[in-house]
């Protein structure tokens, strides 16, 4: 699970990684949040071959507004959720997660850093990173509680 509150007044555009782990040249991370081909938000996750992504939130999430934002993945679908709601209804990826990319196995916050970079221009607080998915009532609770 990752989560974190974001706040943009408009789209940061497309592909711009608010949080990223690992890096494959300019295709991706092990996992990330980042807002998709569209300008809204999406969760996903590599297995090594294919990406799987969340469904997405769309660009109107970026309205000026902090939000909550939180991507999980439980071995069997990837979810993401909004101010403590879930977006969609998640999904199916049967796979594992593949750490070790060629790029990078780092940890990057604000951007992707592989052979290229994929910057979000927003602002961001509280990033937090889980081993585990968290549960819908989980995230629900992180919500309440931080707002």
């Amino acid at each position: 699970t990752t989560a974190a509150w974001v706040r943009a007044g408009t789209s940061p555009g497309p592909f711009a990684h608010l949080l990223a782990k690992g890096a494959s040249n300019c295709d991706g991370g092990s996992y990330a949040l980042y807002t998709g081909s569209n300008g809204g938000l999406q969760f996903y996750v590599f297995d090594g071959t294919t990406f799987f992504s969340s469904p997405n939130a769309g660009p109107a999430l970026w309205d000026g507004n902090w939000h909550f934002v939180a991507g999980t993945f439980d071995g069997a679908t990837v979810r993401l959720y909004v101010d403590g709601a879930e977006v969609g209804t998640g999904t199916p990826a049967p796979t594992a997660i593949k750490y070790q990319l060629p790029g990078s196995n780092s940890l990057t916050i604000g951007s992707y850093q592989g052979s290229c970079l994929l910057p979000y221009t927003g602002d961001m607080d509280e990033v937090q990173l889980y081993g585990r998915a968290l549960g819908a009532i989980e995230v629900h609770g992180l919500y309440n509680a931080s707002r």
